[in-house]
């Protein structure tokens, strides 16, 4: 007989490290810059009895089963969904367990783990004002995978049969560098659209390069959609403040998030800094609210507001 033991029947675990809770709480008081990248997940660690080689059938709350191998009656798993229930039972040729569930902790941003790259997360999981939620498994954000990382094959295996990433949305360029893509073309559709960081994008070339993107966002045919920029941290962050304002994610939430970054070894990145001060005071000329002044910047782009309307509609939903 095959008697599950972690997690524990009903529990609820955490997808996310000690140092990154403690951030959380706290970011004026927590260190977060690492010698070390610590921008990855706490994985989902999995034990039973009798202590054998056997599979893990786990299925979320839609059904959808993945397999997770296990040797000598442990195994670990990264990439769960935040704030999921999951059902868990081993299987050893005839030999099936019982079933148990766990839950996984809601508390945002979901930090993935890819083999070979940095700074990867989704977007989704925050609340919006306006009570809905930001979708998980859309848009993800990381380090470029071909020059200062190299991703594996299983790295890859993650990004496109895993996350099923569709579309790789390469911000690079601005500063004359050679940009690749690290993903096979029949797999991962590329996009190359050069943008700047922080308070540089409020120009006539810059801003004609962020209504490409955006109307990128309104294709629903392009998700599940990977941004990068070098360190997914400048470029890539200010890319992604602008469309969580716009869907409706809270200003304090989206600063965090562009803070997180600081877990990789790319240097702190501080919402008290003059780049990031100097961005917001230029972004809030366009509205008071950060969805107001995402939605000002955009218009003045030229993005219409059809489209401004399909990336919300695509990009967030109800909380069950």
């Amino acid at each position: 007989m095959i008697k599950l033991i972690t997690p524990k029947n009903n529990s609820t675990i955490s997808l996310l490290r000690k140092e990154h809770i403690d951030f959380i709480a706290d970011p004026t008081a927590a260190e977060c810059v690492c010698l070390s990248d610590a921008s990855f997940p706490a994985p989902a660690v999995f034990s039973f009895e009798p202590p054998i080689d056997a599979e893990i059938i786990l299925a979320d709350s839609h059904g959808r089963q993945t397999t997770v191998k296990a040797k000598n009656g442990q195994a670990k798993t990264y990439n769960l969904l935040i704030g999921e229930k999951y059902s868990w039972r081993v299987k050893c040729g005839l030999m099936t367990s019982e079933e148990h569930c766990f839950f996984t902790d809601p508390t945002p941003p979901r930090m993935l783990y890819a083999e070979g790259i940095s700074n990867l997360r989704d977007i989704g999981g925050f609340e919006t004002t306006d009570e809905r939620l930001i979708k998980q498994g859309m848009v993800y954000r990381s380090t470029e995978s071909d020059k200062n990382y190299s991703i594996t094959e299983n790295g890859r295996n993650t990004l496109i049969n895993e996350l099923g990433i569709k579309t790789e949305l390469d911000v690079r360029g601005i500063n004359g560098e050679a940009t690749a893509s690290a993903f096979p073309r029949d797999k991962i559709k590329r996009l190359n659209i050069p943008l700047s960081a922080y308070g540089e994008i409020f120009n006539e070339q810059q801003m004609a390069a962020y209504k490409s993107a955006f109307e990128l966002f309104a294709v629903p045919s392009s998700y599940p959609i990977l941004i990068h920029c070098q360190s997914g941290m400048d470029r890539t962050g200010t890319l992604i403040f602008i469309l969580g304002a716009l869907v409706g994610a809270d200003e304090g939430d989206l600063m965090l998030d562009y803070e997180m970054s600081s877990f990789s070894t790319w240097g702190r990145r501080s919402r008290t800094s003059p780049e990031f001060s100097e961005f917001l005071d230029k972004l809030h000329s366009y509205g008071a609210s950060a969805r107001q002044a995402a939605e000002g910047f955009l218009t003045a782009c030229g993005v219409t507001n059809d489209n401004l309307k399909r990336i919300r509609d695509i990009l967030t939903e109800e909380k069950e």
